[in-house]
Order: C-alpha cells, then structure tokens, then sequence
C-alpha cells in the first residue's frame, strides 16, 4: 500500500469510521484501548471452539469447513459446535462428522426457521469453552487459526478478520469481504457483556454490524484484519432484492 494510501486510510478510520457516526467518538478512545491490551493482558490458551449455524449446509461443512479444520496445525486446541435447523439429511451428516472429526463436537439438530442471529447465539451457547469463533458453513480456515486468534483476543477485544470472498463458482478470483462482520472471535463473556446477537433480526443481514457496534458501546473493541486463506466459497446469494445498507 502506497504512502497516500496509507494516509487516506488512516483519515477515514480516525474521521470516517461507522463506528464514530453509530456509536460516538469515544469508540476512537476504545480503539487505543484494543490495541494496548495486545501488550497487557494475556493470550487465550483455552481450546477455540468454531460456532455454526446450518440448514442444508452439510456438505459445505463436510467438503470445506471441516477438512481444513483438520489440516490446522493445532487441531487440537479447536473445537466445533453445530446447532442444526432440521436439516433432511442431519443424521448422516452427524454420523460422518464424528468420524471424521476426533476433537471436541457439540451438535444438535432442532427443527426451527434458519435465522443467522439466533441459531448462531444457540452454537455459541453450546459451545462447552470461553474462546468461541462464530464461522459460517461455507469457509475454509487459515492452516494456522488457531495462533491468529490468540494473537488477537484479549478479554476487552474481539476480532472480526476480513475474508477472501470467492467471486463465481470454479473460478479463482476472489476479494477482501470489507462490507461484512459475520466472522467473529472472542471471549464468550465478552459476547455475551455485548447482549448475543440481537434476534430481533430475523431476515438477511444487518445482525452482524448490530453486534459490532454493541461491542463498541461496552467498551469492548472490534478489531479488524485481512486473513489469507480465510476464504469464502462461491454460492448462490441469500441477499433479498430489497437490502438496503444500514450505512
């Protein structure tokens, strides 16, 4: 990045930032906070347990998601948690997963309407440990998640890392995802100081950018990077014709 682009940027994040207009300048004083924590508390140790939400996602989970969790190189110290919406082929799908993965799993199928906010508060409610990672179905994981979170958690800080979003079904063109905040890692306390997802959001989007402000106005602070290898599989939109941005 370019000198002049480093200064645009840093004019817009200290000026321009949507959490100086939603939630008040102050966010720039939990800002500094978020980055002085990185130094004075300490790194999580605890297994980081992968939240999910599925319907009809399985083979998603099955042919990306969990392959790559597996190819960490801590598989180890992670964990997977899956609230299913009564997906038709669940039972198959829970058999094949416990085969496959040999680590912690909590899953568990009830039959509901799919709606981000709260089937993912419910996997991340389940989930047995503090260290908790709200991950959609169709992502592949960095081989070291793992040490990328714990370098950016801190009680006081969370960390929504920006993703490569495939752009079309077999191809290899991607972009940084900027405009979404639906992946997120933090301590589950501090998730849980923030209020959950708010299920008030019950259609497309918005939930996501909802509790990252609410972050903000807890003194909690989002942070924000682009993670190779973080990537987003190609498929068919869920957005409604009718969206409009919040900002």
């Amino acid at each position: 990045m370019s000198v002049y682009k480093n200064i645009r940027f840093a004019a817009w994040w200290l000026l321009r930032a949507p959490q100086r207009k939603i939630v008040g300048w102050h966010t720039l004083f939990t800002d500094i906070n978020g980055a002085w924590l990185v130094f004075a508390k300490p790194k999580p140790k605890d297994v980081l347990w992968i939240c999910v939400g599925n319907l009809n996602r399985e083979q998603s989970i099955l042919d990306k998601l969990l392959p790559s969790m597996l190819a960490s190189k801590q598989a180890n110290h992670l964990g997977l948690s899956i609230m299913d919406c009564g997906s038709a082929g669940f039972e198959v799908f829970e058999k094949e997963l416990r085969e496959k993965w040999p680590h912690g799993l909590v899953i568990q199928s009830k039959k509901q309407a799919f709606s981000r906010a709260e089937v993912f508060n419910q996997a991340i409610a389940m989930a047995p440990g503090n260290f908790i990672m709200a991950m959609d179905a169709d992502m592949s994981l960095p081989a070291d998640i793992y040490e990328l979170a714990c370098e950016q958690v801190r009680a006081g800080r969370v960390w929504f890392p920006i993703c490569q979003w495939q752009l079309n079904e077999g191809e290899k063109e991607w972009r940084w995802f900027t405009e979404g905040t639906g992946l997120f890692a933090a301590y589950k306390a501090d998730f849980e100081k923030a209020g959950t997802y708010n299920i008030d959001y019950t259609s497309w989007g918005k939930e996501d950018w909802d509790l990252f402000f609410r972050f903000y106005e807890q003194g909690i602070c989002p942070v924000r990077t682009k993670t190779k290898d973080l990537y987003h599989h190609w498929h068919i939109s869920l957005k409604p014709s009718n969206f409009e941005k919040w900002f």
